[in-house]
């Protein structure tokens, strides 16, 4: 679905905001009820995740529609200025990110994971301070931001493209370094690509967390911050939890303090939200 949405908010960059999001959801819901496919995606997660007929059909009805909706929120910048994502993200747990600029404060890892809608890392930098995205893919290549961005953009917007090859290894060199400068990266723990940590089963699907952010903690000492994102209304809600336990020097016991830690997070996160689970719900397994 994910080419014909682009081609649907390509067209709609330049229609206000709320009915950006609307329209595309529109558009997700309707391509997602004639594709059996996702349709049948999305009825099988909402029988593993809601009891009685109309909660079911709500639910499904629900991650089709934040299909379209979610792709809109992603490219935010595209179509709406700093100061209107200014007053509509919210931060929850700010506490838990104060000591990210301390003078001698190791590095952090913000922890993200593909649930709920992305916020773009210059986005939350309007929060919190500049960050450095770490990925396969950088949200903000397209669509480009509005003029507005530009400063901030210019000025705050580093990202880190993470491939899958040789190369690997002289990335995560350089996000190593960068670490132990005290500078803060967002790493997606469940991205396709690095060795498997661990599994944790989710509402009937299962994630896969990667072990390259649990290896730069324990070769640098950085603070591992998870952060989850969804919607609340018209606002998108980031979650900040308290930082990982410091690591122990046991690495088997250390990353079974971590999968325990991060399972509990992530299932209270899908029983809470799950129209807004879209990966979980369209990979379920059995």
């Amino acid at each position: 679905m994910r080419p014909f949405l682009d081609q649907c908010l390509r067209a709609l960059c330049a229609v206000p905001v709320p009915l950006t999001e609307h329209w595309l959801g529109l558009l997700g819901l309707g391509h997602g009820l004639l594709s059996p496919g996702e349709r049948r995606g999305a009825m099988e997660w909402a029988r593993r995740n809601a009891a009685g007929p109309r909660r079911r059909a709500r639910l499904a009805l629900g991650l089709l529609y934040n299909q379209g909706r979610f792709r809109a929120l992603g490219a935010l910048h595209a179509y709406s200025g700093p100061n209107d994502v200014r007053g509509r993200v919210i931060i929850h747990g700010l506490d838990h990110l104060e000591a990210e600029r301390a003078p001698g404060s190791p590095g952090t890892i913000r922890l993200v994971f593909h649930l709920g809608p992305t916020i773009p890392t210059l986005t939350l930098g309007l929060h919190s301070g500049p960050v450095i995205g770490v990925g396969e893919t950088d949200h903000l290549a397209w669509p480009r931001p509005r003029p507005e961005w530009r400063p901030l953009f210019d000025a705050h917007h580093r990202f880190v493209l993470l491939h899958n090859d040789g190369a690997a290894t002289q990335v995560l060199y350089g996000l190593r370094g960068r670490l132990l400068e005290g500078e803060v990266i967002v790493l997606a723990a469940d991205a396709g690509m690095g060795a498997e940590a661990f599994r944790a089963r989710l509402g009937g699907a299962e994630v896969v967390v990667r072990r390259i952010w649990w290896s730069l903690r324990r070769q640098t000492g950085a603070r591992v911050v998870p952060v989850l994102t969804h919607c609340e209304g018209s606002r998108l809600v980031a979650e900040v939890h308290p930082p990982l336990a410091p690591p122990d020097p046991d690495p088997d016991r250390d990353l079974e303090v971590c999968r325990v830690t991060l399972t509990r997070i992530l299932e209270d996160f899908v029983a809470r939200f799950p129209e807004q689970c879209l990966a979980l719900a369209f990979r379920a397994v059995e």
